[in-house]
């Protein structure tokens, strides 16, 4: 199995809930991210943020509802250079972020 960091995942509204793991690659780092309470339908964009403070896409993935979400997002950022991840909504608020 791959190493699993967990990391500490702030939300910003009560309605979700979520936990999140990193694995560090030869070509980037990896956010396994899991939670519940994405409202149905809608998309939501992850970027990892570099030390210097540009953030670089992960990805994306359709809300479930109230369902278990498991998503695997990566981005060409490497782990020793990445120190936060957000999750934003369709209208760009933030509703969850990691700093590590």
């Amino acid at each position: 199995p791959p190493p699993l960091e967990e990391v500490a995942v702030e939300v910003a509204t009560e309605d979700i809930t979520a936990s999140a793991d990193l694995v560090p690659h030869t070509w980037g780092v990896e956010v396994k991210l899991s939670g519940e309470g994405f409202t149905a339908g809608e998309v939501y964009r992850v970027s990892v943020t570099e030390q210097d403070g540009d953030a670089v896409p992960a990805g994306e993935f359709l809300g479930v509802g109230p369902g278990r979400l498991d998503c695997n997002l990566n981005s060409s950022v490497l782990r020793e250079d990445a120190v936060a991840f957000e999750v934003t909504d369709a209208a760009g608020a933030v509703v969850l972020r990691s700093t590590f």
